[in-house]
């Protein structure tokens, strides 16, 4: 039984390239095109609702928004939240490590360095 034609022959890549092209555009120039009255008309149709639909979401959040916050506000009993002092700062615990507290700097408490003197160089 005979293989078909082509089928184990190496492909040439620059005729496989220029066979795919001529097909895009033999099928490109099967393409019915909107005139540009048609284009301008859904593309302004397009921009169009995607304004309403932006403006109707924004609305639905802004109400829905409002909502929640009459009923937070109408369930504890206050109708704005009072500012809260800032509370002391918290110097964060990290074991091995101290904060030097003039310069904020951390240095490391369970490594314990000699000082060494520099050799002199010959």
């Amino acid at each position: 039984m005979k293989p078909a034609k082509g089928f184990l022959e190496p492909m040439n890549p620059v005729k496989a390239l220029t066979d795919y092209l001529r097909s895009a555009k033999a099928e490109l120039e099967k393409v019915t095109w909107p005139s540009r009255k048609d284009t301008i008309r859904y593309s302004s149709l397009v921009l169009g609702v995607s304004v309403l639909v932006a403006v109707f979401f924004a609305g639905l959040d802004f109400g829905l928004n409002r909502i929640v916050t009459l009923q937070l506000e109408s369930r504890d009993g206050t109708t704005q939240q009072q500012p809260v002092a800032d509370p002391a700062p918290v110097t964060p615990v990290v074991p091995g490590l101290d904060i030097e507290p003039q310069s904020g700097d951390f240095r490391p408490s369970d490594v314990q360095v000699e000082p060494t003197t520099p050799t002199p160089q010959p």
